[in-house]
């Protein structure tokens, strides 16, 4: 409570969650919360160093940027260091997430690269990412990521991860030269992060990344897959940041054609060691469907959909803000992001109490790739069978929350393993109660896919039979004469104006300014309206006067499949 107290007196934030406050925001909290990304003994010796550091008793990197003389192992390399000394900041990982001497290191990465699955990936890719535990831990997933690089080009290389030492808010680069390894030292494009820092889209802190892992752990792997035509490398540690700087920095980094994008984070981190603990046994079941969710969130590439897992998901990863940075780099470019690799700590070690999740992704032009994992088809209609089952979750949700009067969790017990993977998959959903007379008796929905289908089914009923502002909460006995009608959406998509919209087929979200409105496809129907009087009917309902649509608004349309 203290931490959250003071970070919010530093940073004066209050509208976020709490839990991403802590967790991500603030890098003190996330010591206490998340100790370190690999799982580690509850002391052991990284505890220990996390700990003397925290008491400034860690004075091997007293300045920010020590002058170390290394053999430098690219002609970039060495042309900058003609004549001069680099400023250079030192590997703080070596011999202990790593091996520490170049011969261990490099054959270690290469037998990584070797023994990951191979993937045939035709298209360009423009991004990857990759965890970023102990090489022993997560090497093995990174690899599978980092072996599609091989005989590609890059001018530079952006390289962005969480904070997980000190506190950052926004985003922050670093005024080094280049960063050192066993390998040699990897440069840093100075000339990139001015024009960042002047752009306003980052600042300089040398202090944040003095002792921050999740750059340097990647290195290694860069000087390998790319030997001596490393490229330079642009490290930013994103910490919490307002919506418009995620997206401002996304677009920014969207227009770097000829460069990489590296997202160094972890997933879920699962055990009391890392204060979350949202279910018990199966555990490691329980995690790859958490863990589903998020890349199933992240492969939608849309800034504001992701915004809206982040908020509701802020356990889903440590890199949860240079995730959203990239989910504004890449949305409407028509590019791809596929899982390549997935493993956990739990699962390597055999400990239920504790595990973190490792996800390799690779984000690209290529439509379909042998050896990868692709999500559903988010406008693929559900069966008659899969109509069953969502309906028969909606009713339980519903006399759960009804004879309780209050929203009750997920069920643990659904058998999500005797169901179609659709049920996993992120849907939009909307949930309507009618009385007996047709009547609305309440009705909740989200229209961006930000949670599976079964926990949006199960939220949206909940909210539909409490929680909606305009009717008292359903009682018991209203519950068994109420119909319930379930729309599954489609993802929005914009277009050009009110002679794009079809009545009866698409749902529409109208946007002017601030305000915003939305229909499902069947109530311009039910109303018997036409197109202008639908709009009109939405302007109002956004609060804006009847013909405000007819100039300076923007619409979205989606489809919905109604049973």
């Amino acid at each position: 409570m203290f931490l959250r107290k003071l970070e919010a007196l530093v940073f004066g934030r209050g509208k976020s969650p709490p839990e991403r406050l802590c967790a991500q925001a603030f890098g003190l909290a996330r010591i206490r919360r998340y100790p370190l990304c690999p799982p580690l003994p509850r002391v052991s010796l990284h505890d220990i160093m996390v700990m003397t550091f925290t008491l400034g008793l860690m004075t091997a990197c007293s300045s920010p940027n020590q002058e170390i003389s290394l053999s430098m192992s690219s002609p970039q390399q060495r042309a900058s260091a003609q004549g001069v000394t680099m400023s250079i900041r030192p590997s703080v990982l070596a011999g202990q997430w790593y091996p520490g001497d170049a011969g261990s290191l490099t054959k270690t990465i290469e037998g990584y690269l070797a023994e990951a699955s191979p993937v045939e990936y035709s298209g360009d890719i423009r991004a990857i990412i990759v965890p970023h535990a102990g090489h022993t831990w997560s090497g093995p997933t990174a690899a599978a990521a980092y072996q599609l690089l091989k005989g590609r080009t890059y001018r530079r290389i952006f390289v962005l991860c969480p904070n997980h030492r000190v506190p950052v808010y926004g985003a922050v680069g670093v005024s080094a030269d280049g960063f050192a390894t066993p390998l040699g030292v990897v440069p840093v494009d100075t000339e990139m992060t001015h024009q960042l820092r002047d752009l306003g889209l980052i600042r300089l802190d040398d202090g944040a990344h003095r002792q921050e892992h999740a750059i340097e752990i990647q290195l290694p792997f860069l000087q390998v897959v790319f030997g001596t035509k490393v490229p330079s490398i642009i490290p930013i540690i994103v910490g919490d940041m307002a919506s418009d700087d995620a997206r401002k920095l996304g677009e920014f980094l969207r227009e770097q054609r000829d460069a990489l994008l590296v997202i160094s984070t972890d997933f879920l981190h699962y055990g009391e060691a890392y204060g979350y603990v949202p279910f018990g046994a199966p555990v490691q079941e329980h995690i790859a469907v958490y863990d589903a969710r998020t890349v199933s969130a992240i492969s939608l590439l849309n800034g504001a959909s992701f915004e809206a897992f982040a908020d509701a998901n802020p356990h889903a990863a440590c890199g949860i803000h240079a995730l959203r940075v990239l989910s504004y780099t890449y949305e409407n470019t028509g590019l791809v992001a596929q899982k390549v690799a997935y493993d956990t700590s739990g699962r390597r070690s055999g400990d239920e109490d504790m595990s973190v999740s490792y996800v390799a992704m690779v984000i690209g032009s290529s439509a379909r790739t042998s050896g990868m994992t692709h999500n559903a088809d988010p406008g693929t209609p559900l069966t008659w069978p899969q109509q069953r089952v969502a309906h028969d979750l909606v009713r339980r949700a519903l006399r759960e929350a009804v004879d309780r009067q209050s929203e009750t969790p997920f069920p643990r017990d659904f058998d999500f393993a005797g169901q179609d993977e659709m049920f996993r998959m992120p849907y939009g959903v909307f949930v309507t109660l009618n009385e007996p007379n047709g009547q609305l008796r309440g009705c909740i929905g989200n229209i961006l896919p930000v949670a599976p289908l079964s926990e949006s089914l199960w939220g949206r009923a909940q909210d539909a039979a409490l929680n909606d502002p305009r009717f008292d909460p359903v009682q018991p006995q209203e519950l068994d004469d109420l119909s319930i009608e379930i729309s599954v959406l489609t993802k929005p998509v914009p277009v050009s104006g009110p002679q794009d919209i079809v009545v009866g087929k698409h749902g529409v979200v109208l946007q002017k300014g601030f305000r915003k409105a939305v229909f499902l496809p069947q109530v311009a129907t039910e109303q018997g309206w036409s197109l202008e009087e639908m709009l009109m009917h939405l302007s109002l309902k956004a609060g804006l006067s009847p013909n405000a649509w007819r100039d300076g608004a923007s619409f979205q349309t989606f489809e919905a499949q109604v049973f």
